[in-house]
Formats: C-alpha cells, structure tokens, sequence
C-alpha cells in the first residue's frame, strides 16, 4: 500500500495485489475523512454517471466499488504525472534530455486538459463543473495524439454557471496562473486556442451555441469577444481543425523543417505515419475535411493557387456532404488533366484519394470507358518478386470479369458471380489480367471477402499479398471496420492477421484492432 495523495477531504492509497499467477494489479483505494455520507454519495454518482455516459470516453477513473459503511471506494489506478508536475519536472531539468520543451508541450495539455474538463461537464447533461480546472488536477500523456486526459478528482465542483462564467474561470485557473508559474511556456500558445478544446469537446451544435453565448453576455472582456467572434467567422468559412489534425500538421511542419530536402517517397511515408498515429480517419467521421485539411497544410503548403483553391472548395463541399469519393477522384483527374502542376504536385494528388497513401511504385487515377468515362478508377503499380510490374485495380469492362472467372476454373475453383459482388485485380504490364478477389458489402460495417486466385503463372511471387493488402486498404478506407471470409484456405488467411472469432463463420480482420 502506498499513499498518493491527501487532500480534497479524503486520503488516497496505491493498492498493489499479488497474484497466484504471478500478475500483479493495482488500484487505488480513496477513504473519506471529512465529509458527510450524503456528499460522498454524491461524487460517486457524479464519478458513474461519467463513466456511464461513454466507455470509450474516458475522462476520470473507472469506477471499482463503493463501500458506504466503511466510507471508502476503488478506482483505477492511472500511473503518471500531472500536467502540472510534468511542467515542473522540465523546468528543473529533472527529465530525459529528449523529452520535448515545455513550450512545445504546452498546447497539447491546454487542449486536451481543457477539452477533458468540458467534456466532464457534457457527459453530467452540463449540470456540474470541476471545481479546480487547473493542470495540477489532471494527467495527461505527453505524446500530443494521445486522445484524452484523466481528471484526478471532482471532490469539489460548481453548479448554475453561465458559459462565460466557466470561461473565465477555466481561462483563469488553467492558463494565465499557470503561465505565471511557467512563463517560458506560452511561445507556441496562440490566445484563441482555448475555443478549439470546448468546440470539440461539447461537439460542432452545442459548441457553437456555448462560445456564442458567452460572447454576448455583457460581462464578456472585449478582447475576448473578438477572439471568439473571430473563431466563430473563421468556422463559418474555413471549417473547424479537430486536435488529431492540428497536431499532425504540426508534427509534420517540424519534421520537414529539419528535412527541407525529403524526397517525395520519404514525405509520402512520413505522412502515412502521422495519418495512422493520429488517427485522422477517425476524425473524418465528425469532420468530413478533416484529411484533405491535413493535405492542404502538409505536402500542399507550397502548391500553386490553383490546387490550393481547388482543395478548399473539395472542403466545404465535404463539410455540406455534397462530395462524395466517386466524385473527388473525378475532380482530381480533372485538374491534373486540365492544368500544369509540379512533381510534388502529381504526387500527391494521385494520391490523396487514397487515405491510406499506398506505398506503390506509381499510381494512376483512369477513367472508365464502360461509363462514358464519366467515372473514374484507382490504379497502383507494384513490382512483384521477380522485379516486374504488375497493377492493381477494379475492373473497367466485363472481359475482365469474364477472364477472373477463367482463372478461378484454371485452379479448379467453382465460383458464381452475383450481381451484388465486387472486384479487385492484377493485371500484368500488358493489361492481361493474372490475379483478383471478389467480396459484397454485408452491411456498413462489414464485409464479405469470397475467394482470391492467382495465375498458376504467376504463383510465389507476392501477388495474392499485395492484392489482399490493397484490398484491406480500400476497405477501411471505405469505412468498413471488419473483413470476413469462408474457410477457403484458413492457414493463408491467418497469415494475414485474420482470427477466428465465436460469432462469426470464418476468419475474421479487424480494423479497429491492434490485429
């Protein structure tokens, strides 16, 4: 047992328990000692009703036991510093020389302690507010896209408060004293950043409406009415930067500031890396632009006026739901058809349809005859083990659906196209086709992935990996969270991650897994 805190009318202890199989758990153990049961009663509701409210939102402890009699209750234990300890630590030099410096630090915990403490208030139906919003009440992971802070405690909290008067205070207490503790920490910290947290903690509708409010209450300071003002115009035309994406911009400025040479290969890579560490895809589904928005501040900074101006309206047209993928691929082609670009230019544009920017030799965006050539397809080229390239694509005319059949009977297979079915290949650098897979949606968040062959021909060469690994791509990036297939061949498919799951007939891919 060891003791983390005392304070907030109650004494906190470390328990570590030992087990049989040598695993070892802790949790904390918090024992009241100056508070009546009613008001102790009262925080451990207010404790479940925030964890109730979202498990995938983790903003305080998970709740463990509640022991009236005894006056005492668990909750996870969270290992690490406060914000406030962290910025103590740096600035007495008391951490590993690599960590970042406070001032590159500091807006990810403003951001994220300040979005935590809202996000406390949302998930109480906006009834109560921590009383002490500052860093030294709060733990956040020093990696900016990390998601999430976890608040110590809400012992103390306020009711009945207007939305300026809660911005003043979180204002107040988690920045300018702060500030004043730490004043070399406000360099990268721009005065309107408090406004992002809250709009995206209390979501786009009840964001909005609270920072409107506070601007016109007739307490709010001048100054800080124009920066809200000058917020809420700039989310009117520009659309609203989620965290995720901020810092990745960020991240990547950075990095390409000490890299002023990248070759386009070392930005597209390093660029996929941030889209995966920062999870953009999920913020794609609150804020539709969210990916090109990453794009135009990355690789597109330097672009001319034309992509540029091209890549905002893509944007706004994303923000009103009226762009959908078929038509952005359409759109890109167009201009790449229509206007002169840079290198880096036709680099990245081939490639921002593809949110998961594949690591292909080339790609090409190529209209469908069978279509009027009013639709368009994604083609990437790869080199298979024998250093010839090969491509990958859906089909563009029946022929070629006709030639998979032949293929699946060639090796023997017995399969039926549906109507429903879709299709994936590899054609070889004469366009004869030498591989593919077909799969049907099952639902939105499933799919069904039926048989894939390769051309007796072309065996051992890496073709059926990289088809099934375009395959996986396309479809997360489509939305689909999980792959199912039959028991053709169960051992190649565990090779590929795939797992057998109770509910489901066959292997089985998660996305949103670690797998």
């Amino acid at each position: 047992m060891f003791l983390l805190e005392a304070g907030h009318a109650k004494v906190v202890f470390r328990i570590e328990v030992q087990a049989r199989e040598l695993n070892s758990y802790n949790f904390a153990l918090n024992v009241n000692f100056d508070r009546p049961k009613s008001a102790l009663a009262e925080e451990v509701s207010w404790l479940q009703t925030s964890i109730s409210f979202n498990r995938n939102e983790k903003i305080v402890e998970a709740f463990g036991g509640f022991y009236t009699e005894d006056e005492l209750w668990t909750e996870e234990f969270i290992p690490g510093k406060t914000v406030e300890q962290h910025l103590r630590m740096l600035k007495e030099g008391r951490l590993d020389e690599s960590s970042p410096p406070a001032a590159f630090l500091w807006p990810h915990f403003v951001w994220t302690g300040i979005g935590a403490y809202y996000s406390f208030w949302r998930q109480t139906q906006f009834q109560v507010f921590v009383k002490d919003p500052t860093p030294a009440n709060i733990n956040i992971p020093p990696h900016d896209y990390y998601r999430g802070g976890r608040i110590i405690s809400i012992t103390t909290r306020i009711l009945n408060q207007t939305p300026l008067q809660l911005l003043l205070r979180v204002h107040k207490r988690y920045i300018i004293e702060t500030e004043r503790l730490f004043p070399d920490i406000s360099a990268y910290l721009k005065p309107a950043m408090i406004f992002s947290p809250i709009y995206e903690a209390l979501g786009p509708t009840e964001g909005k409406k609270y920072l409107e409010s506070a601007a016109g209450d007739k307490a709010c300071p001048e100054e800080m009415r124009r920066q809200i003002q000058d917020f809420l115009d700039k989310l009117e035309t520009q659309g609203f930067c989620p965290k995720p994406v901020f810092f990745a911009i960020l991240r990547y400025q950075r990095w390409f500031k000490l890299n002023p040479g990248a070759t386009l290969k070392a930005q597209g890579r390093y660029i996929l890396e941030l889209l995966k560490d920062y999870n953009i895809r999920n913020s794609s589904k609150v804020y539709p632009d969210a990916r090109l928005r990453f794009f135009l501040d990355t690789v597109f900074t330097e672009a001319s006026l034309v992509v540029r101006g091209h890549l905002r309206s893509w944007m706004s047209r994303q923000r009103e739901l009226s762009l959908p993928d078929s038509r952005l691929q359409w759109e890109i082609r167009e201009l790449l058809t229509n206007h002169e670009h840079s290198e880096s230019e036709i680099y990245f544009l081939k490639r921002l349809p593809l949110p998961y920017l594949s690591g292909a030799d080339s790609i090409e965006i190529i209209a469908n005859p069978q279509t009027g050539m009013q639709d368009v397809e994604i083609m990437v080229s790869r080199r298979d083990q024998k250093d010839e390239i090969f491509h990958i694509r859906k089909p563009i005319n029946p022929k070629e659906i006709l030639r998979l059949h032949r293929l699946f009977s060639e090796v023997n297979l017995e399969v039926q196209f549906r109507a429903e079915h879709e299709y994936l290949l590899a054609l070889n650098e004469n366009g004869h086709v030498i591989g593919g897979l077909f799969y049907e949606p099952v639902d939105a968040a499933n799919i069904f992935m039926d048989k894939i062959v390769v051309s007796r021909t072309y065996t051992g060469r890496g073709i059926s990996r990289a088809l099934m690994d375009e395959f996986f791509n396309r479809m997360r990036s489509r939305g689909f969270d999980v792959v199912t297939t039959g028991f053709y061949q169960p051992s190649y498919f565990f090779k590929l991650n795939l797992r057998i799951e109770k509910q489901s007939d066959g292997p089985v891919k998660q996305f949103n897994s670690s797998a």
